[in-house]
């Protein structure tokens, strides 16, 4: 479940950047535009980039109680 989780999210954090990369190399244009699409996407980046951190946390999380079941010492 979360390496399906951590998939999705990479994939929409890649699609965001090619798109973020495309903007940066495209001709100078509605300068305000560009600026508030660009900070749109910077918000949307941080927001995928914490839950995927998240996601570390919590499997790292969970591999800890599975090893301290396995040797018996959590309930």
């Amino acid at each position: 479940m979360i390496d399906g989780q951590r998939r999705g999210l990479v994939e929409q954090l890649q699609t965001l950047r090619r798109e973020q990369r495309q903007l940066d190399s495209s001709e100078p244009g509605d300068r305000p535009r560009d600026l508030a699409a660009s900070l749109i996407a910077d918000a949307v980046a941080a927001s995928l980039e914490a839950d995927l951190g998240w996601l570390d946390r919590t499997e790292a999380r969970l591999r800890q109680v599975a090893h301290l079941m396995s040797l018996g010492l959590k309930d």
